[in-house]
């Protein structure tokens, strides 16, 4: 089978970028009414947020540039980019399979790893921890977001189970 990309959708991208900017404006305002309350905290806080609202928006805007791929399905596995931390590439040999669930009012594609720590082990310990922690009790760590491409969920579930099957057989 052929590498598959599956791409953010540009319209999604746009309200993400809107979401953004008001972000940014808000904390502007909010750092222009700490100043003028001369309140150190309520500067200091608006000046955080700016400069990671501002981050943000400016890697929507290089993603409204350029699409990235949100996943990647070739012959040697998938790179997962779909959420943050990145997962990277999920080699098939240590995939057992795929399956959808609803987590946090949240319907995502879940990756059922043959060894979970193998992945694990393998990021930074930053990583590794950040993953620990924000991922349910009973549920695998790999998480694959599609909601904001224009993909069905169950479309990229067919796609993922047929790419498997063809790697298992080899």
């Amino acid at each position: 089978m052929n590498e598959v990309k599956i791409y953010q959708k540009r319209s999604k991208l746009t309200v993400r970028l809107i979401l953004a900017l008001y972000t940014t404006i808000m904390f502007i305002v909010l750092t222009y009414v700490g100043m003028f309350l001369l309140n150190i905290p309520i500067v200091t806080a608006g000046i955080v947020g700016i400069i990671i609202s501002f981050g943000y928006t400016v890697s929507v805007v290089s993603y409204l540039y350029k699409p990235r791929a949100v996943i990647t399905i070739d012959k040697e596995g998938i790179i997962d980019n779909s959420t943050w931390p990145r997962i990277g590439r999920i080699a098939w040999e240590d995939i057992d399979s795929f399956y959808k669930a609803k987590v946090l009012k949240k319907t995502s594609i879940y990756v059922k790893l043959k060894d979970n720590q193998k992945l694990l082990s393998s990021f930074p310990k930053w990583k590794e921890l950040f993953i620990k922690w924000n991922t349910p009790r009973g549920i695998d760590p790999v998480a694959i977001s599609v909601n904001i491409t224009d993909r069905r969920i169950d479309e990229v579930i067919e796609i993922l189970d047929a790419h498997l099957k063809l790697a298992k057989r080899k």
